[in-house]
């Protein structure tokens, strides 16, 4: 008598969304578009990776009375994000969405500590309560089945960075990590992969991209070389923390769900 074999545990699927750096004057058609591929796809879990608002209004590379500071107010900064995710929730309805704070919300905390009268001022996770199930601090993980998200992996002196045309960021993080991690920040997509001596799996860094349409690039990348890929990352996860990626561009997901 032959015995059936067990039917495989499914994985966890996990939808990354890279840097969205929402701003003001920007459209937010691809949130709906979002919201329709969530739909469909059916993730597990739903993971913004961090700069989802730009939160110019606290740039430390603008001057107080400039044209950044004069025009966004932090408050409204901080409530695009909120308008993003409704927009989102009135195409999908509730899911689980994890978010990951960035060095650009990061800015709020560095605002806080610049003038302790505006201390909870514009606090995200508060603001964001009601779309989102975690809120992971800027420089943490949040760890799903053994893998980890965060904005951009710190080594013991800070964010990691690459070295010029001969490293990558997702290379130098798969040296470093101790288990395969997923980030953002720099909005190129990338694989690093590293095997170390006993191990059965190699460590993977996924560099995720961004969520930026070209048309809203920030002012500082504009005249420089730009090899940003825009889009969604899904991760579907094994029980044994082996996993499988697909993408979708931000193009491609306009002519689907347009």
């Amino acid at each position: 008598m032959t015995r059936k074999k067990k039917a495989p545990e499914p994985p966890v699927k996990v939808l990354v969304v890279g840097d969205a750096h929402i701003e003001p004057g920007q459209r937010f058609d691809r949130f709906r578009w979002l919201g329709r591929h969530i739909v469909e796809t059916k993730p597990d879990h739903i993971v913004l990776i961090g700069d989802w608002v730009s939160m110019n209004s606290l740039s430390s590379f603008d001057k107080k009375g400039g044209t950044q500071l004069e025009n966004m107010r932090v408050p409204l900064d901080a409530e695009l994000g909120r308008v993003a995710l409704n927009i989102i929730q009135e195409e999908a309805g509730r899911w689980p969405i994890h978010f990951v704070e960035g060095n650009h919300e990061y800015r709020i905390k560095r605002w806080w500590e610049n003038d302790a009268q505006m201390e909870g001022l514009c606090d995200l996770a508060d603001m964001y309560d009601g779309y989102i199930d975690s809120y992971t601090t800027y420089g943490d993980y949040l760890w799903i089945n053994e893998i980890g998200f965060t904005h951009i992996p710190f080594n013991k002196v800070g964010p990691i960075a690459s070295s010029g045309f001969t490293t990558s960021i997702a290379q130098k993080v798969s040296i470093l990590a101790g288990k395969s991690i997923f980030f953002g920040h720099s909005h190129i997509l990338d694989i690093g992969r590293q095997r170390r001596l006993g191990s059965v799996e190699p460590i993977y860094a996924v560099n995720v991209g961004c969520f930026i349409p070209p048309e809203f690039d920030p002012a500082y990348s504009h005249n420089r070389l730009n090899d940003w890929w825009r889009g969604v990352v899904m991760v579907e996860i094994m029980p044994d923390a082996t996993f499988d990626i697909s993408t979708l561009s931000l193009k491609r997901m306009e002519q689907l769900y347009e």
